[in-house]
């Protein structure tokens, strides 16, 4: 039996508040999209790769500033040895479309079958394939190493972009996952496990208080927000709702009302005013 390939999974950036954090926009941050992208491709391709990755929790951080934390990432690569290294990261300044970017000419072949297989799979306009030496993580690995924007997370929203950072980044694993495996010329020897199956222990304590994921269904899709039970009812953070519905359109009359309670409008004052359902004898 041959020895499985050993990839090397670089969720770029660092978490907020710390340096090396990523761009923002519509709600969302960088570290944690492409976090999300990076665990769920490594959970797809456990069975038929070797897989490491830069950041293996949400709360990892690398180095100690800019540079530091991008030297980590390539040294880490080339220390374990690695056959194959992907830098996954979203876009900004507000185009569209997705572009890989490699430096060393053996590692033209890997950007292009991912590019190809994740654009026409999330349907996103095929931006650009190209040759850079702009990027250390792709300058200084060992191996052949493929840097990877998977949209922009700025982008108008008539553009695809936004809807599909925020809803199908599972999706996206996915689509990275096809080319890699065609890459390979091999079959996928298991089936990718859910993304149910792939969502983190639904009980956990924070500040002393019990907190729950809590499924959101929104514009047909399944979300997850974090909400405290405080005194028997869940409450959640304006935060965990912009992940979801953005941060500049949150449906305050739907989510009341999705809360049960009855809502009315005072035009004069502009107030909201929500309260409790009368109950019904």
């Amino acid at each position: 039996m041959r020895p499985k390939p050993k990839i090397f999974i670089d969720e770029g950036h660092n978490p907020t508040g710390f340096w090396g954090t990523g761009a923002v926009g519509n709600g969302m941050t960088e570290q944690d999209i492409v976090w999300d992208v990076g665990n769920y491709l490594a959970q797809i391709l456990r069975h038929d790769f070797n897989i490491r990755r830069s950041r293996p929790t949400r709360t990892t951080v690398l180095g100690t500033n800019n540079n530091t934390s991008v030297d980590e990432r390539w040294r880490m690569s080339n220390s374990w040895g690695a056959d194959y290294f992907i830098s996954i990261h979203a876009n900004a300044a507000g185009g569209t479309g997705a572009e890989t970017f490699y430096f060393n000419a053996n590692a033209h072949k890997f950007a292009e079958t991912i590019q190809t297989h994740y654009y026409r799979a999330l349907g996103l306009r095929n931006r650009r394939l190209a040759k850079t030496n702009q990027w250390a993580v792709l300058r200084m690995t060992n191996c052949p190493a493929i840097l990877i924007e998977l949209a922009f997370i700025d982008s108008p929203l008539h553009n695809p972009d936004v809807n599909i950072l925020r809803h199908r980044r599972y999706q996206m694993a996915q689509a990275i996952a096809k080319g890699i495996y065609a890459y390979f010329g091999i079959q996928q020897s298991e089936s990718s496990p859910s993304v149910d199956e792939l969502q983190p222990p639904a009980l956990t304590m924070i500040n002393n208080h019990h907190t729950r994921l809590t499924r959101i269904q929104y514009q047909g899709e399944v979300n997850y927000i974090q909400a405290a039970n405080i005194q028997n009812r869940y409450y959640t953070t304006i935060g965990e709702l912009a992940r979801i519905f953005g941060d500049t359109t949150i449906p305050l009359r739907q989510i009341l009302e999705l809360a049960g309670l009855e809502v009315d409008w005072d035009a004069k004052t502009r107030t909201i005013i929500a309260k409790e359902p009368q109950k019904t004898t």
